[in-house]
């Protein structure tokens, strides 16, 4: 089955203002020694990794990554310290004791190791990219519903001498997401290259 352009839109749904913005640390920055020690074991970057698929309670994680409830409220206070994490509800235990629901902050993290001013346009160019793939997947989806509008969505049989197969064709609001992004991919790394100079 050929993929649509719904398969492509993210779950979370619209993009904020502040999740269009990466949120780029500086290895020479304060916060950097917040995000590396938080990211230092392979435990806490599980749990992480957890939390950025779905929000979880700690009695969660500590049933997926295996180790105490102890440890993970460790690693949690430190996620949560660094800004990778934040609370996001409450939910209970089978006792009943009421337990924090933890979930991603949402906004992409990128750790370099540029000065101040290639910080800043780093930042610019990852915030115009994600601000124009934005727009790209509410202008692919815009097209790939009127085309099923105008289309039907029942296919002729494919012509003589050619298979089923050979005759499927790509959605054509994934031919717009894909040629699209080709085209903010070029605009961002030209204006990059221009601000660089």
């Amino acid at each position: 089955m050929a993929p649509t352009i719904r398969d492509l839109i993210p779950a979370t749904g619209r993009v904020t203002n502040d999740e269009a913005t990466p949120r780029v640390v500086g290895l020479d920055d304060d916060e950097a020694d917040d995000v590396l020690k938080a990211l230092g074991s392979a435990t806490a970057r599980t749990l992480y990794t957890s939390i950025c698929e779905e929000p979880r309670s700690p009695t969660e994680l500590v049933d997926e990554v295996g180790t105490s409830l102890q440890n993970v409220h460790h690693h949690l206070n430190r996620l949560e310290d660094a800004g990778l994490i934040t609370p996001v509800g409450t939910t209970y235990s089978e006792r009943g004791v009421e337990m924090t629901v933890f979930g991603s902050t949402d906004r992409p993290l990128v750790v370099t190791n540029a000065n101040d001013s290639q910080r800043s346009v780093l930042r610019e160019a990852l915030k115009r990219l994600f601000v124009g793939i934005g727009g790209l997947l509410v202008l692919s989806f815009a097209v790939q519903r009127l085309s099923e509008l105008i289309v039907p969505t029942n296919h002729p049989p494919p012509p003589p001498g050619m298979s089923a197969s050979h005759a499927v064709s790509l959605p054509p609001g994934l031919i717009v997401f894909v040629v699209g992004l080709l085209f903010i991919a070029v605009i961002v790394i030209r204006w990059a290259v221009r601000t660089a100079q």
